[in-house]
């Protein structure tokens, strides 16, 4: 009760005939959302002669609200009674769309719609495979379109033996079995030494 009686004294009740809608809440990275908008008059009949416009406005991780772009909708067809616009792809993140619309002796805002724009992009959607993409590439690059065709690739593979030198580098003051070996050698020398006299 409390939130529509704030919503009443903030807008009033033409808000409530006044709607905007998105074609869903979440769109991928470069996909271009598209957005509609339905005005009634106090009888609840559709005005398809007002002039709807739209705000973007992008919600930054401090909840802050920046005005984005103020872009105009049309009709979706003459038949139709809704008002239809697909914006232009927009970054990824959080947004409030809000509508305006000009009803001659005064001008109405409808409730705010939030959509989001994820950080998938839509090329992920559509994973089928442009073939004759990639028979030119392969053409161009040297290469061979197998499709399907594992055989073929197998075919292609030289799977003959060979061998690799292989070079490794060894740090005396990192092996501990080589430090104890050098100690013991020099302890050796150092007891030869001291019976022999030399010391």
């Amino acid at each position: 009760i409390l939130s529509r009686l704030l919503d009443v004294l903030s807008r009033g009740e033409e808000a409530d005939r006044f709607v905007v809608s998105a074609r869903k809440n979440v769109f991928e990275a470069g996909e271009a959302p598209t957005l509609y908008a339905e005005i009634f008059n106090e009888r609840m009949q559709p005005v398809t002669s007002a002039p709807v416009r739209l705000e973007i406005t992008r919600i930054d991780d401090d909840g802050a609200e920046t005005p984005l772009d103020l872009v105009s909708m049309s009709r979706e067809n003459t038949q139709s009674t809704r008002f239809r616009r697909v914006l232009s792809p927009l970054p990824p993140g959080r947004y409030l769309v809000r509508g305006q619309a000009d009803l001659g002796e005064r001008s109405i805002t409808s409730k705010p719609v939030e959509i989001r724009v994820s950080n998938t992009s839509v090329e992920f959607q559509r994973v089928h495979q442009d073939r004759a993409a990639l028979v030119s590439l392969a053409l161009r690059s040297g290469g061979m379109y197998a499709g399907a065709r594992v055989d073929a690739i197998i075919d292609r593979l030289p799977l003959d033996a060979r061998s690799v030198s292989v070079v490794r580098e060894t740090t005396l003051r990192t092996s501990v079995w080589l430090f104890l070996l050098i100690l013991s050698l020099l302890s050796a020398e150092w007891l030869i030494r001291k019976r022999a006299g030399m010391i």
